[in-house]
């Protein structure tokens, strides 16, 4: 029994979808939030989305660009999507309609109770997605519209300035190598079948350029113990190491701090955890900087 609630969403999604696919009969539909859309899962085979913003338009429109450049391009399946326009709590929303990816999302509170060894067996296949993405050669991606890593960064901190600044200074410490990152690949973003074999990568939405060191860094879901498996990963599939490493992990630490708030098991400092004024985080962050 559909609550009232649910019932409006079924019949908005319905009316929604028989306008831009009419030959789609719509017999179950699944309900996910997202920061900036809604997301719904139609017969476990379709994917739409609502964006909360109705001038996003143009940021949905280059993101299509981007995936259908990167679905050739990369391991794993690249779900590229149709872009149209939906009936979303009567107003005229971008919407978006792609293929469901094969196989289940982990999720982040199931990835946690995962053994160690299958915990490396993701990362090294994250490993081998991250190693591709970065190689793709700039004077391939240089005219798509793709913005530095910092700015999705800033952008998702932007309630906390203080946190804006020490993420400038962070970001000092490391070169731009203008190369492709990811930036989000938690396990709700990335689907895996019954062998823990990936099967496709999606949420591009923080696609960026910017430093490889920092890709390995920046995935609040991740423990600090997490982060270093899938940094040593890494580096077995590189032909030199991740410099500076131990200051991008303060940085994953101060964007989680600011993007989940502080949870115990997920700081390498425990003064992080108890004080989070500008002062403390000052003290505490800026002196495990070192170059």
């Amino acid at each position: 029994m559909l609550t009232p609630q649910e019932a409006n969403d079924y019949a908005i999604v319905k009316k929604a979808i028989r306008r831009c696919k009419p030959n789609i009969s719509v017999f179950r539909i699944e309900k996910t939030f997202g920061k900036e859309n809604y997301t719904y899962f139609v017969n476990n085979s379709l994917v739409v989305r609502f964006f909360k913003n109705p001038f996003i338009e143009k940021e949905v429109v280059n993101q299509q660009k981007a995936l259908e450049f990167l679905k050739p391009r990369l391991p794993f399946h690249i779900p590229t999507f149709e872009i149209s326009y939906g009936d979303f709590q009567n107003a005229p929303l971008t919407m978006t309609l792609s293929p469901r990816i094969t196989g289940t999302c982990i999720g982040i509170s199931d990835f946690r109770t995962l053994s160690l060894s299958r915990k490396k067996y993701i990362f090294d296949q994250l490993s081998d997605f991250m190693h591709a993405l970065h190689g793709i050669p700039k004077n391939e991606w240089q005219n798509l519209s793709i913005r530095p890593q910092k700015w999705h960064i800033t952008k998702r901190v932007n309630k906390l300035p203080f946190v804006n600044s020490l993420i400038n200074r962070v970001f000092s410490y490391f070169p731009n190598e203008n190369c492709l990152t990811h930036n989000d690949l938690h396990p709700g973003n990335f689907n895996v079948n019954s062998s823990f074999q990936i099967t496709g990568v999606f949420d591009f939405d923080t696609l960026a350029y910017g430093n490889r060191t920092t890709e390995c860094s920046l995935f609040p879901a991740y423990s600090y113990r997490d982060c270093c498996m899938l940094k040593n990963s890494y580096e077995q599939k590189s032909s030199d190491t991740l410099q500076k490493f131990k200051s991008a992990l303060l940085l994953r630490a101060l964007f989680a701090l600011a993007y989940i708030g502080p949870q115990k098991d997920y700081f390498p400092f425990p003064q992080i955890i108890t004080h989070t004024g500008k002062d403390i985080l000052n003290q505490h962050i800026f002196s495990h900087v070192r170059e």
